[in-house]
């Protein structure tokens, strides 16, 4: 039930900005993000990737970046090797998503966090991971500022090549 509310909220919140008003001005958008506070690793894997879709409006992306609370939850989640993979996936697509937008520039220390985050996924050589990799890459390469962190980090570079070209797996 929680779930589909949170898929609700997004689809309404993310159709356009007067729909998006509603469901602030009505406390429901708050409500849904809150969601994510849950001790239940499945149901916040559920809503980490409903939440991913926030990155599809820049007003949406504007309400998350002005809640210092849930922006500074949806980093320190993203970058944290305590929380869940698939969890951390979807909000680190979540966060190149935003950036791809250019709803904001990355700081020094999330495009850091990044690039460690794809290198990883790229050199574990595991399919799920290279998958999240090459779908942060995509947002990353969005914009100026991305392709220069993914051209950046050689290893990144290296692992990625050498994957592409093997018909193993």
């Amino acid at each position: 039930m929680q779930m589909r509310f949170m898929e609700l909220i997004v689809r309404v919140a993310t159709l356009n900005e007067k729909s998006f008003e509603f469901v602030k001005s009505s406390g429901l958008l708050h409500q849904a993000v809150e969601l994510y506070n849950t001790p239940d690793v499945l149901l916040k894997l559920n809503i980490a990737e409903v939440m991913e879709q926030f990155g599809e409006s820049s007003w949406t992306i504007q309400f998350l970046k002005d809640d210092e609370q849930v922006w500074k939850l949806i980093q320190k989640e993203a970058f944290d090797e305590d929380t869940e993979f698939y969890v951390r996936k979807y909000l680190v697509q979540l966060i190149t998503k935003m950036h791809s937008m250019g709803c904001f520039k990355f700081t020094p220390e999330i495009s850091k966090n990044i690039v460690l985050f794809v290198r990883n996924c790229v050199t574990n050589k595991n399919y799920e991971e290279m998958s999240a990799a090459l779908t942060i890459i995509g947002h990353l390469n969005r914009t100026h500022e991305g392709v220069k962190l993914v051209i950046g980090d050689q290893e990144i570079i290296k692992s990625y090549v050498a994957v592409s070209k093997t018909t193993k797996d």
